[in-house]
């Protein structure tokens, strides 16, 4: 499960974002939980729809993959090399729907899942020996006269080293997934619904998070209500449960999802533009509460990732993005959001404010307790 967020091997998080004219930025932190210091264009001539998803390569080196914003859109993916990154390179995916997940297998190899215009679910992934350069062909996952398939797809790693993708069926907009025969493997399961006999049509937009004990959880909100929804494994790599249950929220995309450094799943989730955090206790969950300090009103986007210390680090997008983290593993969180990238709000996929150089204060009332460490 690739995000925007990713940790390299210096123990730095890497922001990667899409500007309003479609050209992707990055930023980081200056060292190890500290500061996102500037922003830099990646190969500015060549436009990108948002979002980016970044990758870390087995020999460190980040990679970022995103669709053209074109017309018929196509797989691109940049990496880094010893002088810089290179240009934004084709993959070879056919015309794209939806988004593109990336992952790193057992065998040390990315992995890509995409979608085709045509509604063909397809994977590639790295050729041994060529860390960043060469990949396979894409290997299709569904037979589309039985199951099209709609919406972004994930890809997400058992705790036995099994991917597994997940995607919507085109026809009742239900949950379908397909895993790999064996981790490392390049061949998959046919796709089938991963909760059957339960026909509760979802929205395109999901989130599957490994929990602590290895079992994946899936995120997805009812098609017709809104109202978020879940579902889990009942062991590590094995069986789903039998329905979806309810989470007592409307979200306006899928939520965020990280481990905390105990192995509980916090989640963010954004709600008529204010942003929301849940996260695991013992027997359920906390509930969802109004996030303090607010950052205002946001876009409906939000990322969440670990620091190499443990603290868990939110970014949102109002005008800019702004980010905040954890005071300390599994605790509160800091009392002011930071603006990403020193002001220079490159990361923002919306249209941007000129002339804005500091963040939105937090608002006055505290409403709710995630500003109170989870217990």
């Amino acid at each position: 499960m690739a995000n925007t967020l990713i940790l390299d091997q210096l123990g730095r998080l890497w922001c990667f974002c899409i500007d309003s004219d479609n050209r992707a930025w990055y930023t980081t932190q200056d060292g190890p939980g500290g500061p996102f210091i500037g922003a830099s264009a990646l190969d500015p001539d060549t436009l990108v729809a948002f979002p980016p998803r970044a990758a870390c390569n087995a020999d460190g080196r980040l990679e970022v993959f995103a669709l053209s914003a074109s017309n018929k859109p196509e797989l691109l993916h940049i990496y880094q090399t010893g002088a810089g990154w290179s240009p934004w390179k084709p993959l070879n995916s056919g015309t794209l729907q939806g988004g593109v997940d990336v992952i790193r297998d057992v065998n040390g190899h990315l992995v890509a899942v995409t979608l085709t215009s045509d509604g063909t679910l397809q994977v590639a992934r790295q050729e041994p020996g060529s860390p960043t350069g060469g990949w396979t062909d894409w290997l299709p996952l569904n037979d589309k006269g039985e199951y099209p398939v709609a919406g972004s797809p994930v890809i997400a790693s058992n705790a036995g080293g099994c991917l597994q993708v997940f995607a919507l069926n085109a026809v009742d907009q239900c949950v379908l997934t397909s895993v790999q025969n064996d981790p490392g493997a390049d061949s998959w399961s046919p796709v089938y619904r991963l909760i059957d006999p339960d026909d509760t049509p979802v929205r395109g937009d999901i989130t599957v998070a490994a929990n602590g004990d290895g079992r994946l959880e899936i995120f997805a909100s009812d098609l017709s209500s809104g109202d978020l929804l879940h579902a889990w494994q009942t062991s590590p790599s094995s069986a789903w449960t039998s329905g979806w249950a309810p989470m007592y929220i409307s979200l306006d995309i899928a939520p965020a999802a990280a481990q905390l450094e105990d192995g509980r799943l916090q989640l963010l989730g954004v709600a008529g533009g204010e942003l929301y955090s849940d996260w695991q206790v013992p027997g359920g969950w906390a509930g969802w509460r109004p996030f303090s300090p607010s950052p205002g009103t946001i876009a409906p986007f939000s990322a969440l990732a670990a620091n190499a210390d443990g603290t868990l680090l939110a970014e949102v997008i109002a005008t800019y993005g702004f980010t905040i983290a954890q005071t300390a593993p599994n605790n509160g969180w800091q009392s002011q959001w930071a603006m990403l990238g020193a002001g220079r709000g490159q990361d923002a996929p919306v249209m941007l404010e000129p002339g804005r150089t500091a963040p939105p204060s937090p608002r006055a009332e505290t409403r709710g307790e995630s500003r109170v460490a989870p217990r």
